[in-house]
This record gives C-alpha cells, structure tokens and sequence, in this order.
C-alpha cells in the first residue's frame, strides 16, 4: 500500500512538471512570437530558470 501511494505521488509529480513546463513554454513562446520582452523581473526570472529547465530524474 506504501509503494502504491509513493508510485501515485510521483506519477502526480512528473505530471504536474510536464504540466507547468508545457505552460510556462508556450506562454515565452508566445511572447516571443509577439516580440515582446519580459515586463517584470518575475518574467525574465521565470524565463531564465525555464531556459535551464531538465526534466526530473525519474
């Protein structure tokens, strides 16, 4: 039962990831399409740790 809930969780994990990922990607790619910078430091945060993004190690 343990190694079940622990699998379910890290399945959620990995999808909640891919998830956010795929979203923060096609908000920049967006972004770029449309030629417009970053407005806040968030942004241009968010940016340069999704430019650095690797997947989990699973």
């Amino acid at each position: 039962m343990d190694h079940l809930h622990r699998s379910l969780i890290s399945t959620v994990n990995v999808a909640f990831f891919t998830l956010s990922h795929a979203l923060v990607s096609d908000l920049l790619w967006k972004g770029t399409v449309l030629k417009r910078p970053p407005h806040t430091a968030l942004d241009i945060r968010r940016s340069y740790r999704v430019s650095r993004w690797k997947p989990p190690p699973f």
